[in-house]
Order: C-alpha cells, then sequence, then structure tokens
C-alpha cells in the first residue's frame, strides 16, 4: 500500500495560468489530508500548516508539516489537524500573513495555534533557518 502512486498534485504554470489565479490542482480521488503523518510518535504532538507541498517537504524535516494547497483550510484538514495534534504552526507565505493570522483564530478556537512568520516562502529557505525559525518559535526543541 505505501509503495503506489496513488495520485499527484500540481499547478500549471505555462500561458493562460494566471486567468485562474494559478491555483494547486490535486489529481487523486481522495479528500483527505496530504502526508498524514505515519509515525506514533508525532501522534499528540505539533504540526505545521504550510501552503504548498514542496513547503511542506522542507518543514517536514523537522516535524510533521500538511500542505494546504492555497490559504484555506479545508473541513478535512481542520478534523485531522484538531484530532491528531495539540498544538498547530501556521507558516504561509509571507505574502498571506492576513491569511495566517484568519486561520490561527480560526484554529485557535480548538488547539494552541502559533504563527510561524518566516522572511520568505519556507520552500527557499535554507534548512538552518526553518530550524531555526521553529526552535524560535518553540514548535521544536
Amino acid at each position: 500500500e505505501f509503495n503506489m502512486l496513488v495520485g499527484a498534485v500540481g499547478r500549471y504554470m505555462g500561458e493562460g495560468a494566471a486567468d485562474d489565479g494559478g491555483k494547486w490542482r490535486r489529481y487523486d480521488k481522495y479528500s483527505s489530508v496530504l502526508f498524514p503523518s505515519m509515525q506514533d510518535e508525532y501522534m499528540g504532538s505539533t504540526c505545521i500548516l504550510v501552503e504548498d507541498t514542496l513547503s511542506a517537504i522542507v518543514c517536514g524535516y523537522f516535524m510533521p508539516a500538511i500542505p494546504l494547497l492555497g490559504t484555506s483550510l479545508s473541513t478535512s484538514v481542520l478534523s485531522y489537524v484538531t484530532t491528531m495534534y495539540d498544538r498547530i504552526g501556521i507558516a504561509l507565505d509571507p505574502d498571506a500573513t492576513a491569511k495566517s493570522i484568519k486561520l490561527m483564530k480560526q484554529l485557535g478556537a480548538f488547539r494552541e495555534t502559533t504563527l510561524c512568520t518566516f522572511t520568505d516562502d519556507p520552500k527557499n529557505l535554507p534548512l538552518d533557518s526553518i530550524e531555526e525559525g521553529l526552535q524560535l518559535w518553540k514548535l521544536i526543541s
């Protein structure tokens, strides 16, 4: 089950991409969360929500990271993170600070929530900068 391709996530960047806002597309039959942690040691701890798959991959070096594929919180992600994790970090791209604050208020009703303000998109930062930021916001030790 773990060695099968079950779908893909992508974003069309060619001609006409601006016409639909360059939205992320998900190609699979599932509506659940991408990259749920399969490791029991992570359950009940802290996760971080990010905008895109590449940011989830780099933040995933340090903690469970879930890509929103945009800046909106779906009901499946809300249900998953509030069930599986005690603390939630939000690290959207710097141009989405207002959305980050909105998500923080929304999630803060259910769990301890921390706003993580990186200087650039997490996917563009070196790993040591991500680690320093996550330590600064006390999401990792």
